[in-house]
């Protein structure tokens, strides 16, 4: 479906600019001389290692992939919504049947109460 940008707010758009550009840089920022000690431990490996690299990414010099990740991540956002929605109003239209025929099935077992009464009176 075509991307509708008027239902997302600068933030969400700043989110997911931000989380489409670790996308991109996700095999620099988890690659490192990373190997494990004898007792399991990593070597070589600091945790803020991967927060400085993201923290310090050069410019890019071409922004189509950025964008056509944000835009990729926001279409599957708006899908996600879209299924949400048809779900919850899948789920209300479910009720509303469920209630309409119970109301139908209460209507039904009270003509068939008042034919049973208006029976009984006559015979008697």
């Amino acid at each position: 479906p075509p991307l509708q940008l008027g239902n997302w707010n600068l933030l969400e758009i700043l989110e997911t600019t931000a989380a489409s550009m670790i996308l991109l840089q996700r095999g620099s920022l988890l690659s490192s001389n990373i190997g494990e000690t004898e007792d399991g431990e990593m070597d070589g490996y600091s945790q803020s290692d991967s927060i400085h690299r993201l923290m310090n990414i050069p410019p890019l010099k071409n922004i189509l992939p950025l964008t056509a990740t944000l835009l990729s991540m926001m279409r599957r956002r708006q899908v996600m919504i879209m299924k949400k929605k048809n779900m919850t109003n899948t789920t209300s239209k479910q009720q509303l049947q469920k209630q309409q025929q119970q109301q139908q099935q209460q209507i039904i077992v009270k003509k068939s109460i008042s034919i049973l009464l208006q029976e009984l009176m006559y015979h008697h």
